[in-house]
């Protein structure tokens, strides 16, 4: 099970306070934007490992990204859930780690 850490713990004490004196709409925006930054370090270090342990050229990666951006559209119109995929994939024999380092189904 994952442990619960507080946010305090998670972000730097100056900007704890900025969000903590955001009013709903600027929380909102800064929601998206560090969504936006940690999809972009996930892309990144998903390319970079593609390319670098596995060979994909830009051709290949150009693929992958949109395959996945389609992948991502799907799970937001909710035509399939992330649960979904996850499971797919467990039942043709691939190992997930969560970030906790459980494996779902796993013991």
């Amino acid at each position: 099970m994952a442990q619960k850490v507080k946010v305090r713990e998670l972000i730097s004490r100056a900007t704890y306070k900025t969000v903590k004196n955001m009013n709903r709409e600027q929380m909102n925006e800064w929601a998206k934007a560090l969504y936006n930054d940690a999809m972009r370090d996930c892309e990144a270090a998903s390319m970079l490992a593609l390319k670098d342990e596995f060979g994909f050229s830009t051709k290949r990666l150009s693929r992958f990204m949109d395959r996945r951006n389609n992948t991502i559209i799907s799970i937001n119109k909710r035509l399939i859930t992330a649960e979904e995929i996850i499971l797919g994939m467990i039942g043709e024999g691939v190992v997930i780690v969560e970030a906790d380092g459980s494996v779902p189904g796993g013991k």
